[in-house]
């Protein structure tokens, strides 16, 4: 086996061992997978709404930030609402909530923006 073969193989094993069947790779990155929840209700109040994701980290991660734009049908956006995370385990799902305010209160859809691990 080469040497690139060899590396190739490596993170072809690392890949398949952090990746969670039934989740997606994040578009934006794909150091993430993705699931969201459009029938899971808030863990905290949310009279606006809310947005929930799970998501798994490539990598342990202290601290991981997200964030989640309210927006309609038309993609006009009504807010930006960030979430984070603490502590994150490579491979270990995760949830990020995202809570609208009074100004998101009138989103028909979400659409996740933003994930950045910091190590």
């Amino acid at each position: 086996m080469g040497w690139g073969v060899g590396i190739s193989q490596a993170n072809k094993e690392v890949n398949s061992r952090w990746r969670i069947p039934g989740y997606t790779d994040w578009i934006m990155n794909s150091d993430f997978q993705t699931k969201s929840s459009n029938s899971e209700s808030c863990s905290n109040v949310a009279p606006y709404g809310c947005g929930v994701y799970h998501v798994v980290s490539k990598y342990d991660c202290s601290q991981v930030t997200g964030s989640l734009s309210f927006e309609d049908d038309n993609g006009k956006n009504y807010e930006f609402v960030d979430a984070s995370a603490q502590n994150v385990t490579w491979g270990k799902p995760f949830t990020l909530e995202f809570d609208a305010t009074v100004k998101g209160k009138n989103a028909t859809k979400i659409n996740l923006i933003q994930l950045k691990c910091k190590k």
